[in-house]
């Protein structure tokens, strides 16, 4: 008989981990072939760049990416002239957030800021123009 925790507990971590991890391979390809259409290289170029055959290159840019260590990811950027580095999502929500715009203005009154731009009060209903216009 099976445990609560073997049901609902163990197998959800263990899949959350395989998730984790097929995320972060996936990311890292995509990396890895943005770089390689910025830099108009071809996975044979590529192969011959890293002294791997084709074959090898295309295993490693695959959907699985299998044995995609961080070795061969250093190498992959090395032969592409690309410098990566591993960002958390959590940094890179931080990083990507708007930094707030000091108003260097705010102990100043609101008559004060208003002359610097040159604001003035005008009436909705003032007419600006000279008399009626007919068509």
């Amino acid at each position: 008989m099976t445990s609560f925790d073997d049901v609902f507990g163990v197998g959800i971590v263990a899949e959350e981990e395989h998730l984790t991890l097929e995320a972060l391979v996936l990311s890292i390809q995509v990396a890895l072939q943005n770089s390689m259409a910025e830099s108009d290289v071809s996975q044979k170029e590529l192969a011959q760049r890293l002294c791997v055959s084709p074959a090898r290159v295309s295993q490693i840019l695959k959907c699985h990416g299998s044995n995609l260590t961080l070795r061969t990811v250093a190498k992959v950027a090395h032969a592409l002239g690309e410098d990566f580095e591993m960002v958390s999502k959590s940094e890179l929500k931080r990083l990507r957030k708007p930094r707030p715009h000091r108003d260097r203005s705010f102990g100043k009154s609101l008559a004060d800021r208003t002359a610097l731009v040159g604001w003035r009060d005008e009436s909705a209903n003032e007419n600006r123009y000279p008399s009626p216009m007919a068509a």
